[in-house]
């Protein structure tokens, strides 16, 4: 199991870090990039022992800078299976995976017990690419985003659940990201009405059922 070695520009994700549990002592970062998501946590939680795995060789070097250890290479093959951790994280990662069940099932085997695994994952029934498909006709493959190339995998709010469901695990919740009016200048009251095609990304925070 890998994921394409496609890298994404540097981010933060404050998004995602908000939701790592404050108990957390030991992370791991699967895909960390150019370890963005390392720095923004390093900032507000020092004492955060952080592992970053990454398969682009130069990117993870980038990454060095804010992680205790990278590891250059793919989830999990790469990753020393002596070591577990109270939380891992997945920042559109699952999505770039043959079998992301696969690999929820090996970060459950990773979990300290009440571990917590958090992924943020885009959301194909996003009212954009509703529009683009269902009017447009259109599903046209771009560098970044929705429909990134690289994507094998395309998930809504209801298939993201059967995900973990499926992969053993318990949804603590799901948190909606990137709204419409942070894009499109939309009411907030819309964006409510809209419900779950109004985010461009989902964030799940879950737990192993058999921890």
């Amino acid at each position: 199991m890998s994921a394409d070695a496609h890298v994404y520009p540097y981010s933060e994700r404050p998004e995602v870090a908000a939701l790592v549990p404050a108990s957390v002592k030991r992370l791991l970062d699967v895909g960390c990039s150019r370890g963005g998501f390392g720095a923004a946590l390093l900032r507000t939680r020092p004492g955060l022992h952080m592992v970053g795995i990454e398969a682009d060789a130069d990117a993870a070097h980038e990454a060095a800078a804010h992680y205790a250890e990278v590891i250059t290479g793919t989830f999990p093959d790469h990753l020393p299976r002596d070591r577990t951790y109270d939380c891992i994280v997945f920042n559109d990662v699952l999505e770039h995976l043959v079998d992301p069940w696969a690999a929820l099932r090996t970060a459950a085997e990773l979990l300290e017990p009440n571990g917590t695994v958090l992924a943020s994952i885009p959301n194909v029934r996003g009212l954009r690419n509703l529009i683009d498909l269902t009017v447009r006709g259109e599903w046209q493959y771009v560098e970044m985003g929705i429909l990134d190339r690289t994507h094998l995998r395309f998930f809504t709010r209801r298939s993201m659940v059967r995900l973990f469901e499926e992969s053993g695990y318990e949804i603590d919740r799901i948190h909606g990201i990137f709204p419409l009016g942070s894009r499109w200048h939309v009411a907030p009251i819309l964006t409510r009405l809209l419900r779950d095609i109004s985010y461009l990304e989902f964030v799940v925070v879950a737990r192993s059922r058999h921890q």
